[in-house]
């Protein structure tokens, strides 16, 4: 078995997420290949489809957002109705990767249609794509959260171009904070300055100044800005910030906040996805919300599988490992939300802990590397000093010849998930 050290226990990527939004790639709905019977009543695009679509899709979905396709029109959605009704029917959209069902927690970010919305969808195209009455009023596209107030704003420092001859370019950009001090950072917003090719980005804090002082030498190292960085920050770093395209702002729970040091440099990682390059360069800003005190200090604690191996040709191999969620604060704490993570092998993930009831703290019934994300809980979970934790994780490896390990690379695997955590 491979042996992990104790530095590599920080060199993670959690996607990107904060929370789960919308895609700038080309889309991953498919035709509904099911024979569905017209309804008994007629539904219409206007007065019964349109409503549903202003609540979850148009904030994405519209002109000049970052979905590939606009839903805003009757001609728009006759268009994709049918792959519309199967991508709902099967909740791939909108796109949420955990069980927010209720099953496993429920979520205060949680895109989810009610099961009587898929069916309107459904019955929809089953009954002809009908247009219904176009002057029915358009009702109110619900738009995405914004900062109350921006302290500091990070920046990228450079109109940078992606490299074109590949299509997925990872990139780590060393960033000065423009204060001094302790600060804690209690939300963010990510204003992508070419948002066809942000995938995701996630901003790390180095864990010491020394770590700090790595990410400093690595920038511009290979000639480019910034340098190259998949699976982490290569240097020891935890997240502060996880953004996906259609998230909006990120509010952290009130009264807490990540502790972040001035002195110490940021790490902003961008995931450009070239599928839909435009040829455009790239200078993104983050918004960051910061506090001198908070109320409650915050940690990403981290449940993780470090001796993760996977034999080859596996339709369906399942690893579980039982621990405690390291770097959490001592004594008993409170979990306010996760943050899982695998690579593309990755089909399943589940973390409980292990008390009398099993407590389910996520749990991701269908794996999406494209649409991680932060998760929230409507109502914190409070756990013991050291409560153990079991995580199962999922993959396929039928397309592998050789055992896969975790690591940092496209080859390698991860099965963690980071927590949100404060004392309680």
């Amino acid at each position: 078995m491979r042996q992990t050290s104790v530095l590599s226990l920080l060199l993670l990527l959690v996607l990107g997420l904060v929370l789960a939004g919308c895609d700038s790639g080309p889309s991953v709905l498919v035709p509904d290949g099911g024979d569905r019977p017209p309804p008994t009543d007629p539904v219409y695009f206007h007065e019964d489809v349109l409503p549903i679509l202003a609540e979850h899709c148009l904030m994405c979905h519209s002109a000049g957002g970052i979905a590939p396709f606009e839903l805003r029109t009757y001609d728009d959605a006759v268009e994709v109705g049918e792959r519309m009704a199967e991508a709902t029917r099967s909740r791939i959209m909108p796109p949420f990767v955990v069980d927010a069902s209720g099953d496993c927690n429920h979520y205060t970010n949680a895109r989810r249609l009610e099961d009587a919305e898929i069916e309107v969808i459904g019955d929809w195209v089953a009954g002809g794509m009908l247009e219904g009455d176009p002057t029915t009023p358009v009702p109110p596209t619900v738009t995405l959260p914004t900062l109350d107030r921006v302290s500091s704003t990070l920046d990228i420092g450079v109109q940078y171009e992606p490299d074109h001859s590949i299509t997925d370019d990872y990139r780590c950009f060393v960033v000065e904070p423009d204060w001094t001090g302790i600060k804690y950072i209690t939300g963010a917003d990510v204003r992508p300055g070419n948002a066809e090719i942000a995938h995701h980005l996630i901003v790390f804090a180095p864990v010491s100044a020394a770590e700090g002082a790595r990410a400093r030498r690595l920038d511009g190292s290979d000639g480019r800005p910034g340098y190259q960085c998949f699976g982490d920050a290569v240097v020891t770093a935890l997240p502060v910030v996880l953004w996906a395209p259609g998230a909006g702002a990120q509010r952290y729970p009130e009264g807490t906040g990540i502790q972040l040091d001035g002195s110490v440099p940021l790490i902003v990682q961008m995931h450009y996805n070239l599928l839909a390059d435009n040829g455009e360069p790239d200078r993104t800003h983050v918004d960051l919300t910061l506090e001198d005190r908070v109320d409650t200090e915050a940690w990403m604690g981290l449940v993780a599988d470090f001796g993760l191996e996977i034999p080859p040709r596996m339709p369906s191999f399942t690893n579980e490992y039982e621990g405690n969620i390291a770097f959490g604060p001592g004594g008993a704490y409170r979990v306010w939300g996760a943050f899982p993570h695998m690579h593309t092998m990755g089909r399943q993930l589940r973390v409980e802990a292990m008390d009398a009831a099993s407590t389910c703290m996520v749990d991701v019934p269908r794996w999406d590397f494209n649409w991680q994300g932060a998760f929230w809980y409507q109502t914190p979970i409070d756990l013991e000093p050291n409560q153990p934790m079991r995580l199962s994780c999922t993959y396929d490896s039928m397309e592998r010849d050789g055992t896969t390990y975790w690591g940092d690379s496209t080859q390698d695997e991860m099965c963690l998930s980071f927590f949100y955590v404060t004392r309680r």
